[in-house]
């Protein structure tokens, strides 16, 4: 049986989207975010939660709103 997932998953897969869309990398989110690729992968892997502040970095450097890095269920809300 799998696990739910929860609202973190739910986030790092939508910001790996975003950086999938862009054609970003994981190490250039680390860069804008100012913290190491390890520090960003095991974020995007799910293995630790992003952040308030990450998240709000993140959208600026994807250049989309916050609310972006929502799931869809969660903004429909």
């Amino acid at each position: 049986m799998t696990q739910p997932r929860t609202l973190a998953d739910m986030v790092a897969a939508e910001v790996r989207a975003h950086l999938a869309r862009r054609q970003f990398t994981g190490a250039g989110l680390a860069a804008a975010l100012g913290k190491s690729e390890m520090y960003v992968s095991r974020r995007l892997r799910g293995d630790v939660p992003f952040d308030l502040i990450d998240i709000e970095q993140a959208a600026q450097y994807l250049g989309v709103a916050v609310a972006d890095l929502m799931p869809a269920a969660e903004r429909a809300a």
